[in-house]
């Protein structure tokens, strides 16, 4: 008992240095950044549940839109950015957001620092990563929604259109 209690009031007190209470947190900091905030994703692997991603280019989405008069849906990130990645891994594998956009829209994402990511910026304006677009087979903006989104308000969004 009496070794029990030292190691107890050597533990207890270890956490009352500020420094090593402060280097607790700071541990648990970085693994909540690594794990949660900042996931490791690959944005071109198709997802098993959820959005499927069309791996075509956006002028062949464009065409495929207004071939099947369907709304067009693009998701647009950037490699390095830590919402993008939450949006691939946690939003986009949604079942019940995947069963409606696979329905109802053609799906492309689009990486926003490519030339083609460019040229889909001056004519569709944005100023943060992650940006998703509805768009009508027209070209008209149906949905503009800048940074990070849940499933359950994309998809009370586009229901909404």
């Amino acid at each position: 008992m009496k070794k029990i209690k030292t190691i107890y009031l050597f533990i207890n007190n270890y956490l009352k240095n500020k420094y090593v209470s402060n280097g607790l947190y700071l541990v648990g900091f970085f693994a909540f950044y690594i794990f949660y905030l900042n996931p490791k994703v690959d944005f071109k692997e198709p997802t098993e549940k959820g959005i499927q991603f069309e791996q075509i280019s956006l002028n062949e989405a464009i065409q495929k839109s207004r071939s099947e008069n369907k709304p067009l849906f693009i998701d647009v990130y950037a490699t390095w950015c830590g919402p993008c990645k939450r949006m691939k891994k946690f939003t986009f594998t949604d079942k019940k957001l995947g069963a409606y956009y696979n329905e109802y829209f053609i799906n492309i994402s689009l990486d926003g620092e490519t030339m083609e990511g460019r040229r889909f910026h001056n004519n569709y304006p944005f100023s943060v990563f992650p940006t998703v677009f509805i768009i009508s087979p027209n070209g008209e903006i149906l949905l503009k929604e800048e940074g990070f989104s849940f499933a359950f308000s994309l998809l009370n969004k586009a229901k909404n259109l």
